[in-house]
């Protein structure tokens, strides 16, 4: 499956972090999947078949333009809080003003505002 071309246009290089929202556990069939892989140079279908077991929440750190880029993946299974604070804890302050969120229907209300609180600007998608 190709990726999403619209999505690649809106990952421009002033975003530094993705946030992937799904109800299920990371997997193959997760919507989006082959995007999210691209992105990461297909590490994500490597890091899956790696781990078989069902994770709900995974974050990467990549290169993208030349930068680091930050992927986090959450099936929304976390608390609010307790995910806002390891995003935060892994993401450096200085790389946090600009967010994108792919499935943003997917993410709790509470998460949404937590999210926003965090970062200068989210894009929800």
């Amino acid at each position: 499956m190709m990726p999403d071309s619209d999505i690649l246009k809106t990952l421009t290089s002033d975003v530094k972090v993705l946030v992937w929202a799904s109800k299920e556990p990371l997997s193959e069939s997760t919507p989006l999947f082959s995007t999210v892989d691209y992105l990461l140079d297909g590490l994500l279908r490597q890091h899956v078949r790696n781990h078989p077991t069902p994770q709900s929440e995974v974050t990467f750190v990549h290169t993208l333009y030349g930068e680091s880029f930050w992927l986090a993946f959450t099936d929304g299974s976390s608390d609010a809080d307790v995910y806002t604070k390891t995003l935060t804890s892994v993401v450096p302050e200085k790389m946090r003003d600009k967010m994108v969120v792919l499935n943003s229907e997917e993410l709790t209300s509470k998460l949404r505002t937590k999210l926003d609180k965090a970062f200068k600007f989210v894009e929800y998608l």
